[in-house]
């Protein structure tokens, strides 16, 4: 099936399900941040969805996103709106239902070769790892989706390629931070999230991946 046209880093808006094949390291993720084993367990083998919807206001050059991610059958998830424009949206935490603080916003992307692009951002993250390979993980290099803007020079604008977020869980101890990207992989579509999470002297990296559910 072909997938919407219209589906890019600017676009989420529809109902997205985890691609376990894909997705890397989240059961250590989940442990770092104090997820116990049941509940961990019930995450990594359950179907992870995210509804969301993305929208702009018309008085506002602000993009908001609401995200709300549950598990099929199990449960519906907790709702989290942000707007991109980094600052600050209390919010709970979706699986452990935990107070957390998250920023957002839209980083610019350069082209690195083999028609691949790269964030460029600011690492937000105080992790014990020297930041350049939390910059190398979270800056991977994709192929991004077509983001349907050009610039002055007819080339494709690559000023909001990705998605930012640092999120801080003052109750648990744990920071994150995540590059979000619309991938493609030849005719398939994929929402990513490299996420990097921090409690203390511990690291883990994890990739998430979603498939879009066509309607």
């Amino acid at each position: 099936m072909t997938p919407r046209s219209d589906v890019n880093i600017r676009n989420l808006t529809g109902d997205w399900t985890i691609d376990k094949a894909r997705t890397d390291n989240l059961d250590a993720a989940l442990k770092l941040q104090g997820i116990g084993w049941l509940r961990r367990k019930a995450v990594t083998s359950g179907t992870i969805t995210l509804n969301i919807t993305q929208t702009t206001d018309s008085n506002s050059p602000v993009t908001n996103l609401m995200m709300q991610q549950g598990l099929r059958g199990i449960f519906p998830g907790v709702e989290q709106t942000r707007a991109l424009n980094w600052t600050d949206h209390e919010q709970v935490d979706s699986v452990s239902g935990a107070g957390i603080v998250v920023r957002s916003r839209f980083v610019r992307g350069v082209k690195d070769g083999d028609a691949k692009v790269k964030p460029v951002f600011e690492v937000e993250t105080d992790s014990p790892k020297n930041k350049s390979d939390v910059e190398s993980f979270l800056g991977t290099p994709v192929s991004v989706r077509d983001l349907g803007e050009k610039d002055g020079e007819g080339e494709e604008s690559l000023e909001k390629a990705f998605v930012q977020d640092s999120i801080t869980c003052a109750d648990s101890g744990w920071t994150a931070e995540q590059i979000w990207a619309v991938e493609k992989d030849g005719d398939e579509i994929f929402l990513t999230c490299k996420a990097v999470a921090v409690k203390g002297s511990s690291t883990e990296n994890a990739s998430l991946v979603y498939k879009l559910e066509e309607q």
